[in-house]
Protein backbone atom coordinates (compact mmCIF):
# COMPACT_ATOMS: atom_id res chain seq x y z
CA UNK A 1 0.00 0.00 0.00
CA UNK A 2 1.49 3.43 -0.93
CA UNK A 3 2.53 5.48 2.07
CA UNK A 4 3.82 9.02 2.39
CA UNK A 5 4.67 11.17 5.39
CA UNK A 6 6.09 14.64 5.86
CA UNK A 7 6.84 17.10 8.63
CA UNK A 8 8.20 20.59 9.01
CA UNK A 9 9.20 22.85 11.86
CA UNK A 10 10.04 26.55 11.77
CA UNK A 11 11.40 28.65 14.59
CA UNK A 12 13.27 31.89 14.97
CA UNK A 13 16.63 31.33 13.35
CA UNK A 14 16.04 27.94 11.79
CA UNK A 15 13.82 25.32 10.23
CA UNK A 16 13.59 21.53 9.81
CA UNK A 17 12.08 19.40 7.05
CA UNK A 18 11.52 15.66 6.85
CA UNK A 19 9.60 13.20 4.75
CA UNK A 20 9.28 9.65 3.56
CA UNK A 21 7.41 7.53 1.04
CA UNK A 22 6.85 3.85 0.19
CA UNK A 23 6.63 2.94 -3.48
CA UNK A 24 5.44 -0.46 -4.64
CA UNK A 25 7.46 -1.79 -7.57
CA UNK A 26 5.47 -4.68 -9.00
CA UNK A 27 4.26 -7.61 -6.95
CA UNK A 28 7.63 -8.59 -5.44
CA UNK A 29 9.49 -5.35 -4.68
CA UNK A 30 9.02 -2.14 -2.72
CA UNK A 31 11.12 1.00 -2.29
CA UNK A 32 11.17 3.27 0.74
CA UNK A 33 12.53 6.82 0.45
CA UNK A 34 13.25 9.01 3.46
CA UNK A 35 14.98 12.35 3.80
CA UNK A 36 15.57 15.11 6.29
CA UNK A 37 17.16 18.54 6.37
CA UNK A 38 17.51 21.17 9.05
CA UNK A 39 19.15 24.55 9.33
CA UNK A 40 19.84 26.12 12.72
CA UNK A 41 21.33 29.54 13.30
CA UNK A 42 23.52 30.18 16.31
CA UNK A 43 23.02 32.04 19.57
CA UNK A 44 26.37 33.89 19.70
CA UNK A 45 26.93 37.04 17.64
CA UNK A 46 30.42 37.07 16.09
CA UNK A 47 31.50 40.70 15.99
CA UNK A 48 34.37 39.92 13.60
CA UNK A 49 32.13 38.51 10.84
CA UNK A 50 28.58 39.65 11.66
CA UNK A 51 27.27 36.06 11.76
CA UNK A 52 25.21 34.34 14.44
CA UNK A 53 27.17 31.20 15.23
CA UNK A 54 27.38 28.28 15.24
CA UNK A 55 25.25 27.63 12.17
CA UNK A 56 24.33 23.95 11.74
CA UNK A 57 23.10 22.41 8.50
CA UNK A 58 22.26 18.71 8.35
CA UNK A 59 20.94 16.74 5.37
CA UNK A 60 20.29 13.04 5.01
CA UNK A 61 18.74 10.65 2.48
CA UNK A 62 18.01 6.94 2.82
CA UNK A 63 16.76 4.47 0.20
CA UNK A 64 15.72 0.91 1.03
CA UNK A 65 14.71 -1.65 -1.61
CA UNK A 66 13.15 -4.97 -0.60
CA UNK A 67 12.69 -7.62 -3.23
CA UNK A 68 11.73 -11.31 -3.52
CA UNK A 69 12.10 -12.13 -7.22
CA UNK A 70 12.05 -15.90 -6.58
CA UNK A 71 10.48 -18.13 -3.97
CA UNK A 72 13.89 -19.00 -2.54
CA UNK A 73 15.62 -15.69 -3.20
CA UNK A 74 15.12 -12.42 -1.32
CA UNK A 75 17.18 -9.30 -0.83
CA UNK A 76 17.40 -5.92 0.87
CA UNK A 77 19.44 -3.09 -0.64
CA UNK A 78 20.16 0.07 1.32
CA UNK A 79 21.87 3.36 0.55
CA UNK A 80 22.34 6.28 2.92
CA UNK A 81 23.91 9.71 2.51
CA UNK A 82 24.52 12.22 5.28
CA UNK A 83 26.09 15.67 5.36
CA UNK A 84 26.69 17.61 8.58
CA UNK A 85 28.12 21.11 8.39
CA UNK A 86 28.88 23.58 11.16
CA UNK A 87 29.93 27.17 10.44
CA UNK A 88 31.53 29.11 13.28
CA UNK A 89 31.95 28.29 16.94
CA UNK A 90 30.41 29.50 20.19
CA UNK A 91 33.76 29.25 21.99
CA UNK A 92 35.03 32.58 23.32
CA UNK A 93 38.30 34.00 24.57
CA UNK A 94 37.83 34.65 28.30
CA UNK A 95 40.35 36.22 30.68
CA UNK A 96 40.38 38.01 34.05
CA UNK A 97 39.22 41.66 34.05
CA UNK A 98 41.72 43.98 32.45
CA UNK A 99 42.81 45.28 29.07
CA UNK A 100 43.02 42.89 26.12
CA UNK A 101 44.50 43.44 22.64
CA UNK A 102 42.07 45.34 20.38
CA UNK A 103 42.03 42.45 17.89
CA UNK A 104 40.62 40.14 20.55
CA UNK A 105 37.39 42.11 20.97
CA UNK A 106 36.52 41.55 24.62
CA UNK A 107 37.26 38.82 27.16
CA UNK A 108 33.81 38.56 28.75
CA UNK A 109 31.76 35.37 28.65
CA UNK A 110 28.51 36.48 27.03
CA UNK A 111 26.60 36.13 23.76
CA UNK A 112 29.26 37.94 21.71
CA UNK A 113 32.49 36.57 20.24
CA UNK A 114 35.26 37.93 18.00
CA UNK A 115 36.68 34.91 16.18
CA UNK A 116 38.12 35.15 12.67
CA UNK A 117 40.15 32.98 10.30
CA UNK A 118 40.94 34.09 6.74
CA UNK A 119 40.94 30.46 5.56
CA UNK A 120 37.32 29.69 6.46
CA UNK A 121 34.08 30.54 4.62
CA UNK A 122 32.87 33.98 5.68
CA UNK A 123 35.88 34.13 8.02
CA UNK A 124 34.48 31.41 10.30
CA UNK A 125 35.73 28.10 11.59
CA UNK A 126 34.24 25.25 9.57
CA UNK A 127 33.48 21.59 10.26
CA UNK A 128 31.94 19.23 7.71
CA UNK A 129 31.37 15.47 7.62
CA UNK A 130 30.04 13.56 4.62
CA UNK A 131 29.22 9.86 4.67
CA UNK A 132 28.02 7.39 2.02
CA UNK A 133 26.89 3.98 3.26
CA UNK A 134 25.59 1.14 1.09
CA UNK A 135 24.72 -2.45 1.93
CA UNK A 136 23.21 -5.50 0.26
CA UNK A 137 21.67 -8.50 2.02
CA UNK A 138 20.66 -11.58 0.00
CA UNK A 139 19.25 -14.91 1.15
CA UNK A 140 19.06 -18.00 -1.04
CA UNK A 141 17.48 -21.29 -0.08
CA UNK A 142 19.12 -24.50 -1.29
CA UNK A 143 17.22 -27.47 0.04
CA UNK A 144 17.15 -27.20 3.81
CA UNK A 145 20.25 -24.98 3.81
CA UNK A 146 20.24 -21.21 3.76
CA UNK A 147 22.98 -19.21 2.01
CA UNK A 148 23.34 -15.59 3.10
CA UNK A 149 25.43 -12.85 1.49
CA UNK A 150 26.22 -9.57 3.28
CA UNK A 151 27.97 -6.78 1.39
CA UNK A 152 28.75 -3.33 2.82
CA UNK A 153 30.58 -0.22 1.68
CA UNK A 154 31.39 2.95 3.64
CA UNK A 155 32.90 6.20 2.39
CA UNK A 156 33.54 8.83 5.06
CA UNK A 157 35.17 12.25 4.64
CA UNK A 158 35.64 14.89 7.33
CA UNK A 159 37.28 18.30 7.36
CA UNK A 160 37.97 20.52 10.35
CA UNK A 161 39.16 24.12 10.29
CA UNK A 162 39.44 25.82 13.67
CA UNK A 163 40.53 29.30 14.67
CA UNK A 164 42.07 28.08 17.91
CA UNK A 165 43.04 31.48 19.30
CA UNK A 166 39.30 32.41 19.27
CA UNK A 167 40.02 36.05 18.51
CA UNK A 168 39.64 38.41 15.57
CA UNK A 169 43.37 38.20 14.81
CA UNK A 170 44.44 35.57 12.28
CA UNK A 171 47.10 34.09 14.53
CA UNK A 172 46.55 30.35 14.81
CA UNK A 173 44.52 28.01 12.61
CA UNK A 174 44.27 24.24 12.74
CA UNK A 175 43.25 22.19 9.70
CA UNK A 176 42.58 18.46 9.58
CA UNK A 177 41.24 16.33 6.72
CA UNK A 178 40.26 12.69 7.18
CA UNK A 179 39.17 9.99 4.75
CA UNK A 180 37.97 6.49 5.58
CA UNK A 181 36.76 3.82 3.16
CA UNK A 182 35.80 0.24 3.87
CA UNK A 183 34.44 -2.65 1.83
CA UNK A 184 33.34 -5.91 3.42
CA UNK A 185 31.87 -9.14 2.11
CA UNK A 186 30.57 -12.09 4.09
CA UNK A 187 29.14 -15.41 2.91
CA UNK A 188 27.63 -17.87 5.35
CA UNK A 189 25.63 -21.08 5.20
CA UNK A 190 23.71 -22.68 8.04
CA UNK A 191 21.47 -25.62 8.73
CA UNK A 192 17.97 -24.96 10.02
CA UNK A 193 17.54 -25.34 13.80
CA UNK A 194 16.41 -28.67 15.14
CA UNK A 195 18.44 -30.95 12.89
CA UNK A 196 20.57 -33.71 14.38
CA UNK A 197 23.72 -31.93 13.16
CA UNK A 198 23.65 -28.15 13.20
CA UNK A 199 26.42 -26.03 11.79
CA UNK A 200 27.25 -22.55 10.60
CA UNK A 201 30.10 -21.85 8.17
CA UNK A 202 31.19 -18.40 7.05
CA UNK A 203 33.91 -16.60 5.15
CA UNK A 204 34.44 -12.86 5.19
CA UNK A 205 36.68 -10.31 3.53
CA UNK A 206 37.33 -6.72 4.58
CA UNK A 207 39.40 -3.98 2.99
CA UNK A 208 39.99 -0.64 4.72
CA UNK A 209 41.76 2.56 3.79
CA UNK A 210 42.15 5.56 6.06
CA UNK A 211 44.15 8.74 5.58
CA UNK A 212 44.50 11.90 7.65
CA UNK A 213 46.28 15.19 7.10
CA UNK A 214 46.69 17.90 9.70
CA UNK A 215 48.23 21.32 9.36
CA UNK A 216 48.97 24.13 11.78
CA UNK A 217 49.24 27.58 10.23
CA UNK A 218 50.73 30.71 11.80
CA UNK A 219 51.43 34.12 10.27
CA UNK A 220 55.21 33.62 10.32
CA UNK A 221 57.36 31.16 8.44
CA UNK A 222 59.61 28.55 10.01
CA UNK A 223 62.65 30.46 8.82
CA UNK A 224 61.43 33.60 10.58
CA UNK A 225 60.81 31.63 13.75
CA UNK A 226 64.29 30.13 13.53
CA UNK A 227 65.94 33.54 13.17
CA UNK A 228 64.13 34.98 16.21
CA UNK A 229 64.77 31.93 18.41
CA UNK A 230 68.03 30.39 17.15
CA UNK A 231 68.39 28.13 20.20
CA UNK A 232 64.99 26.47 19.90
CA UNK A 233 65.45 22.67 19.71
CA UNK A 234 62.45 22.33 17.35
CA UNK A 235 62.50 25.48 15.17
CA UNK A 236 60.24 24.00 12.46
CA UNK A 237 57.34 22.99 14.69
CA UNK A 238 55.48 26.21 13.88
CA UNK A 239 54.56 24.95 10.44
CA UNK A 240 54.11 21.28 11.12
CA UNK A 241 52.30 19.28 8.47
CA UNK A 242 51.64 15.58 8.80
CA UNK A 243 50.00 13.01 6.58
CA UNK A 244 49.12 9.46 7.58
CA UNK A 245 47.76 6.76 5.34
CA UNK A 246 46.90 3.16 6.17
CA UNK A 247 45.52 0.35 4.02
CA UNK A 248 44.38 -2.90 5.63
CA UNK A 249 43.04 -6.08 4.07
CA UNK A 250 41.75 -9.03 6.06
CA UNK A 251 39.92 -12.23 5.42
Amino acid sequence: MPWTEGSWDVERGGYALGGGADIQLGADSALRLAGTHFDRHGWVSNGATGNDVPEDRDSGVRLTLRTSPRERLSGVLRFQYGDHERLGTATQLVSPPGPVPPAAGDSTLDDHSFAFTPRGPEGESHHETRAHIASAHFEFGAGSRRLVSETAWVDFDASTLDDIDFSASANVDFLRDETFRQFSQELRVATPPGERLEYLAAIDLASRMCAARSEGDRPYSCQERKSTRPRSPRPASCCKNSTRRRITDSW
